[in-house]
């Protein structure tokens, strides 16, 4: 019902009620217990608050009654002779069968009622455990329980699959052992104390061999691609040369063809003509700073210049000559550069194959180089199945360690759960 206290509860001719009756309730009392006899009316009561504050009265649900309305009134009294008042401290209302339906007047005041009844603590009993709150969630506050509930349950199964996953984990720890006993020839008699010899060794020498294995393939690689690199650099420097002897011959020929000190006479030509591109209206000459004559005097110059075509094919050559050089001299520059870091590379291939972490078995190239760089083509070609063994040793090493890491978990997790 609604938290409004209640005053009194008058019921006319409504089911037991062969009299009116009104129930006085006392003041300020949040609860309040009607008990008695079978018969003396509790069941009417509760029909009366179901009456006025449901619009009908519970206690004849059920029961292949029909129409249960028609039964609702007393003995020799007609449906319209049931009035329930109720009075509250929010105020009167009262209720009345009016054809089928009950009307209460006035509807600010209806009730808010909940009855339960005796069918219902039935179900609560007799329910499945899942559905048991169903019968009395609108009188006990139930939302707590069933959140309470269902975390239990969730936690039940991830207990229970936990377990299942520890046993599988149990089981499948122990096939790995015995099937890395198997695989190694099932050197003991029991695979577990054969596993907990194999994990007491000392696992960092594979992974120092296989550095050593992995700094021999390294070396031996850099190798690979010096003889093509300084064979492409003196087929280079041949070209250079032949370029060179061609233009000492054309320098030579055109030398006799014009006297020496023409040459230089023509570089004076050249540089005047340089100052007339900048100085195009000269009043005098700049070399004698005479006045006679200076009229169409870079005009003169030039003509001078374009006449002796043989003296400027001899300073062109002169000039493609020097760059030439200059281009060789580089390029043996860097022939010595290569060869100094061939050597180089060759001194780390002997100290990486003296390591004494490689293992016994290894097969190596002979040693040292030649000296000669593009001897070593021939000294590779001998060696070119040798980087695909290192990488299998290699391998091997990263694999055995790999071997013992796995089996180490599968023994610390076998040995933690018996």
């Amino acid at each position: 019902m609604s938290s409004s206290p209640l005053k009194s509860l008058t019921v006319e001719y409504l089911r037991g009620a062969i009299t009116p009756f009104t129930i006085q309730f006392e003041r300020n009392k949040k609860l309040t217990v009607i008990y008695g006899e079978n018969g003396v009316g509790k069941s009417t009561i509760c029909d009366a608050f179901d009456f006025i504050g449901n619009g009908k009265v519970g206690s004849l649900d059920n029961r292949r009654l029909g129409r249960p309305g028609k039964y609702w009134h007393t003995i020799g009294k007609n449906p319209t002779d049931t009035p329930v008042t109720l009075e509250s401290s929010s105020g009167r209302c009262k209720a009345i069968l009016s054809g089928r339906a009950v009307q209460v007047d006035p509807e600010e005041h209806l009730p808010h009622v909940i009855v339960f009844r005796r069918s219902q603590i039935l179900d609560l009993v007799e329910a499945q455990p899942a559905k048991r709150y169903d019968s009395v969630r609108h009188f006990i506050d139930v939302a707590a329980v069933e959140p309470s509930e269902t975390s239990l349950r969730a936690l039940i199964r991830d207990i229970e699959g936990q377990a299942e996953v520890a046993i599988a984990r149990v089981q499948e720890n122990r096939d790995t052992i015995a099937s890395f006993w198997q695989q190694a020839g099932m050197p003991e008699d029991d695979p577990n104390q054969w596993a907990q010899n194999q994990v007491a060794r000392d696992i960092s020498s594979f992974e120092v061999t296989r550095t050593a294995i992995d700094l021999l393939r390294e070396a031996f690689a850099k190798l690979a691609s010096h003889p093509n690199n300084i064979r492409a650099f003196k087929d280079n420097i041949s070209n250079i040369e032949t370029t060179i002897g061609a233009l000492q011959k054309n320098v030579a020929a055109l030398n006799q063809q014009i006297a020496g000190e023409y040459v230089e006479i023509l570089d004076i030509l050249e540089a005047a003509q340089t100052h007339f591109a900048n100085h195009p209206d000269p009043e005098v000459c700049a070399l004698c700073e005479s006045a006679e004559k200076v009229a169409g005097l870079p005009a003169t110059v030039t003509q001078r210049i374009d006449s002796q075509a043989a003296a400027s094919q001899l300073k062109a050559s002169k000039t493609k000559l020097a760059q030439q050089n200059s281009l060789l001299k580089q390029k043996q520059h860097a022939l010595n550069g290569l060869k100094d870091v061939a050597g180089h590379d060759a001194d780390k291939l002997v100290e990486a194959a003296a390591d004494d972490a490689l293992p016994a078995e290894i097969d190596l190239p002979e040693l040292p180089c030649s000296d000669n760089v593009e001897d070593w083509e021939a000294w590779l070609a001998n060696a070119i199945e040798l980087p695909e063994k290192w990488r299998v040793l290699s391998d091997n090493c990263a694999d055995r360690k790999l071997f013992i890491d796995t089996l180490k978990v599968a023994l610390d997790t076998w040995s933690r759960a018996v």
